[in-house]
């Protein structure tokens, strides 16, 4: 799903302009398979990451800043399917396929990622979802960026796919702590906000 909406994203123009103008990504951005972004030069990146894309900004390397939106946040060993578990919000909405793969039927799509997006944007999102092969999200970080470099995890308080209490556990795991009142997909929904908290640094009080 990270690559889909991703790919989806790149194609609401307007939500996309908007949200790269706020971070300052160049346009070569808009052609990444997948929701990881850079932005700064070379001596000051930050990469930012939604769900699944969490687990590939923390094996990055030559970066000063990761931004974590709804993500997760795996240590050495950790995956993704393991940290969400077995009872993950999103895991009700899941169809099992008979290939193997998974999905997230259509009719289910806007109250587990879209919930605060409009009808047309929920719609349109929808229709460009495909399915997961076999094994998706259990791949684990060579390196665990987060544990040497400056982080902000970025809470998405109304998420219907990755629990708000899992997000503030993995929330703890970084430097700095946001809140946003969102559904998962605050780059279609909340382009500005979500923006100028990642192009502001992020400057919320320190993690406990």
């Amino acid at each position: 799903r990270i690559s889909t909406v991703w790919r989806a994203c790149c194609a609401r123009r307007e939500q996309l302009s908007t949200f790269l103008a706020c971070i300052g990504v160049r346009s070569r951005a808009t052609r990444r398979p997948c929701r990881v972004s850079w932005t700064g030069s070379r001596s000051h990146r930050l990469s930012w990451g939604i769900l699944r894309g969490g687990s590939v900004i923390t094996g990055l390397d030559r970066v000063r800043h990761l931004v974590f939106v709804a993500a997760f946040v795996p240590a050495a060993g950790e995956s993704c399917a393991l940290l969400g578990g077995t009872d993950a919000l999103v895991n009700d909405a899941v169809r099992h396929n008979e290939d193997r793969t998974t999905s997230i039927p259509v009719e289910r799509a806007r109250e587990v990622l879209y919930a605060d997006c409009t009808e047309a944007e929920s719609a349109w999102a929808s229709e460009l979802l495909v399915p997961q092969q076999p094994g998706h999200g259990r791949g684990v970080p060579q390196r665990v960026a987060w544990q040497s470099v400056e982080s902000t995890y970025v809470r998405c308080e109304q998420d219907r796919a990755l629990s708000p209490d899992l997000q503030g556990r993995m929330a703890r795991r970084c430097t700095n702590i946001v809140s946003l009142t969102s559904s998962h997909s605050p780059f279609i929904s909340q382009p500005l906000r979500l923006g100028a908290l990642i192009i502001g640094g992020c400057r919320p009080s320190p993690a406990p």
